[in-house]
């Protein structure tokens, strides 16, 4: 465990903290932008989710997450990051662009079914991220990994919004 936590503060000296915190931003600002734009598609939602508000919070902090684990790897100084620095790059900017897509088509367009493949496309997404980057960058494929606990609920949430709306 001590290992664990010397390998991380190690990982931590090398990243620069403004570029990771703008990185993180950025995701967060057009998370938000995708959110509010446009008309919704008025989802009724059942008593076993939480409500709308802490959907739009729990949605800021996965995209602050995500978007600082990708600083953190995008900026790091890490010499065995840079052979996988392009793949890994399209692997981010792919779950981001589908969390992003996954509001647009359950609240706004109402396609429940989509929005599970979309939900288990970002559990690959965010496992594939964890086994490419947990030899490289350990702190980003922990905040990766830790992405899959929201999305394991968005699954759980979509699944209840879909037998809800039969």
């Amino acid at each position: 465990m001590k290992t664990f936590f010397r390998r991380i503060s190690a990982e931590l000296c090398y990243v620069p903290a403004v570029p990771a915190w703008i990185t993180a931003i950025v995701c967060l600002v057009f998370g938000l932008v995708v959110a509010v734009s446009g008309k919704g598609y008025g989802v009724f939602l059942p008593r076993t989710v939480f409500s709308v508000v802490f959907m739009g919070i729990f949605w800021g902090v996965f995209y602050v997450v995500i978007g600082f684990a990708f600083g953190c790897f995008l900026f790091s100084g890490d010499r065995y990051a840079n052979s996988y620095k392009e793949q890994t790059a399209i692997l981010f900017l792919c779950t981001l662009i589908l969390s992003y897509a996954w509001t647009v088509v359950v609240c706004k367009a109402g396609n429940f079914f989509l929005g599970l493949l979309i939900g288990f496309s970002l559990i690959a997404c965010l496992l594939t991220l964890f086994l490419v980057l947990r030899n490289t960058c350990l702190l980003s494929a922990i905040l990766a990994l830790s992405g899959n606990i929201w999305i394991f609920y968005v699954i759980y949430y979509t699944f209840s919004l879909m037998f809800f709306h039969l």
